[in-house]
């Protein structure tokens, strides 16, 4: 049986940092066990904010948490999630856009981070802060060898791993040389 961790933060659990434009969190070290891999992957599985009727629209949510499988053409920090506008908008609602969970992004990370930041932004990219939220992260812990393993048996060799490659003194064949 595999265990997750979850973290669920809120406004109030961080500290709103105005020239980062974002919330920092600072987990205390002992509140991850010990026992866990330190291969994890994160994904954002929930998320709820309220704003003013000042019509302000989160798009998408930013992490400092570091990726190795994930890719924005932006340097805004790694894609948690993308929120979906209501269909019908009206700023007397709250909420401007819901996080579709369907199909989290889980990004391959360091297991057990003791401090990270949050962002919201704007499609424009631009920082914005909800009034309320909460948002919940799950840290999902995998085998390191297991993962080793997968990855090497998942990956293509290059040409410079096949017979040694172009430089290489070794070829299979003694008949095959370089002029």
């Amino acid at each position: 049986m595999e265990i997750a961790d979850y973290l669920i933060l809120n406004d109030e659990s961080g500290t709103y940092d105005s020239t980062l434009g974002g919330f920092t969190y600072n987990i205390a070290p002992t509140w991850y066990s010990n026992q866990r891999s330190s291969v994890a992957s994160v994904s954002m599985v929930q998320f709820s904010y309220e704003q003013d009727n000042s019509g302000e629209v989160v798009g998408y949510v930013t992490s400092s948490l570091n990726s190795q499988n994930t890719q924005f053409n932006r340097s805004s920090g790694n894609v948690l999630g993308i929120l979906t506008p209501n269909t019908n908008t009206n700023v007397s609602y709250a909420t401007n856009s819901y996080y579709d969970f369907s199909e989290p992004i889980k990004h391959l990370t360091s297991a057990r981070p003791s401090n990270f930041n949050l962002i919201f932004r704007r499609l424009d990219g631009t920082a914005i802060r909800p009034d309320e939220f909460m948002i919940v992260l799950k840290f999902e812990y995998y085998s390191p060898v297991n993962t080793s393993r997968n990855l090497r048996e998942e990956s293509t060799p290059t040409l410079e791993t096949v017979g040694g490659g172009v430089g290489a003194n070794y070829y299979p064949n003694p008949q095959i040389g370089l002029l």
